[in-house]
């Protein structure tokens, strides 16, 4: 299945998650989300086909990130297979050494930590 955007993201920010692919949805936009993968895929070939058969690569990025060494592979991944990478930071903190590797050159998305609102604003700036 083709899908416009692949959200990456940690179970912390499952809700947030959840939260983008309905707006995007909203806005007639296709999505995958962990863990809607068809069943019996395993779980690296599910990940990596979701991200190869989507347009677009968002990253939910927040220091909870920073712990999962699963996160970093998916956007390695992405990068890899020339996905353009939209970067949404949820939260104040610095980025680690990996993520400023990967991120240094991209436009960072950054949600208002402070106003929750703030995500349909941040959706709204990606068409």
């Amino acid at each position: 299945m083709n899908y416009h955007f692949y959200i990456s993201y940690t179970q912390k920010n499952s809700p947030l998650a959840q939260r983008v692919t309905e707006l995007l949805n909203a806005k007639g936009y296709s999505a995958f989300i962990y863990p809607f993968m068809e069943a019996g895929i395993p779980y690296g070939q599910g990940i990596t086909n979701a991200i190869k058969n989507s347009d677009y690569f968002i990253l939910l990025l927040s220091s909870d990130c920073y712990e999962s060494s699963h996160i970093l592979n998916e956007l390695d991944f992405a990068i890899s297979r020339k996905k353009v990478i939209i970067p949404i930071k949820l939260d104040r903190e610095e980025l680690s050494l990996d993520y400023r590797y990967y991120l240094g050159r991209t436009t960072m998305l950054n949600l208002d930590p402070d106003n929750p609102d703030s995500l349909a604003d941040v959706i709204n700036t990606i068409d």
